[in-house]
């Protein structure tokens, strides 16, 4: 008995326990303030696990008895440690990488705001043939003034079009113009005309004739911001979501 415990001390196994559980307690805070919704999921069962892993291991080195439930939570909760600081790095990296598309949508719309329908307009796929692909992600940090959301923007040709686009009448109402937009620069911006404004600025200005939300704006590439015209259509359910289809250049635009 004694040299089963002796060899287990030297094995380094022991320190792999208390590295998983430091790994727990570190890693749960990181999650906690990158993506509370995925931490929220993972905690209790992360928990449990290491609870049976410290019971287990007790056993183990009292008789040597227990060896693979040791092994099957040791393993499970290496597993959930990287997925608890694999999500984040995910969620806040590959912007221009399409084949991370679905990961990214995944921790954002059923993990940061998992229950919340925030992931509304945000499409399950995107297109083979879509260009200046540009997916952002924003997860959830403790602060006051602070919102999770998410821009998806690509260009594509207009094959594309009436699927997504069919899709958006079914979950919004598409924004109607009541004015046209010279009469819109005139009245409501003091401007003849945007000939003169740099690429944000004209941007800004189609927007607000659009009654699309300032902060998504903001976050578009200036490549994007260069591609939306005054004949773009907008949809959204007067929530915090909403697509933008621009026939004129290609270009489409959803946030969550």
């Amino acid at each position: 008995m004694t040299n089963i415990t002796q060899k287990q001390k030297k094995s380094g196994f022991a320190l792999l326990n208390y590295v998983l559980a430091v790994s727990f307690f570190f890693g749960g805070i990181i999650f906690l303030i990158a993506t509370i919704g995925i931490t929220a999921m993972l905690l209790l069962p992360f928990i449990i696990v290491n609870a049976a892993l410290a019971v287990f291991y007790g056993i183990y080195r009292k008789n040597g008895a227990m060896k693979v439930p040791v092994i099957l939570c040791r393993v499970t909760a290496i597993l959930m440690v990287i997925v608890i600081f694999g999500s984040p790095i995910i969620g806040m990296s590959f912007n221009e990488t399409p084949f991370m598309y679905k990961a990214k949508r995944a921790i954002f719309g059923y993990g940061v705001r998992s229950g919340e329908n925030m992931d509304t307009f945000l499409p399950k796929n995107i297109p083979d043939n879509c260009d200046n692909y540009y997916f952002r992600t924003q997860l959830c940090f403790v602060a006051q003034d602070y919102h999770s959301n998410a821009y998806l923007a690509f260009h594509c040709d207009d094959s594309c079009f009436h699927e997504y686009m069919a899709a958006a009448e079914r979950i919004g109402e598409k924004y109607e113009k009541k004015i046209t937009f010279e009469q819109f620069i005139s009245e409501k911006c003091n401007l003849e005309s945007i000939e003169g404004l740099d690429v944000e600025q004209k941007a800004f200005v189609i927007g607000r004739y659009h009654n699309i939300p300032p902060h998504v704006i903001s976050m578009l590439k200036d490549e994007h911001r260069n591609m939306l015209t005054t004949s773009a259509e907008v949809y959204n359910n007067f929530g915090p979501g909403g697509c933008i289809f621009d026939r004129t250049t290609g270009l489409m635009i959803f946030w969550a």
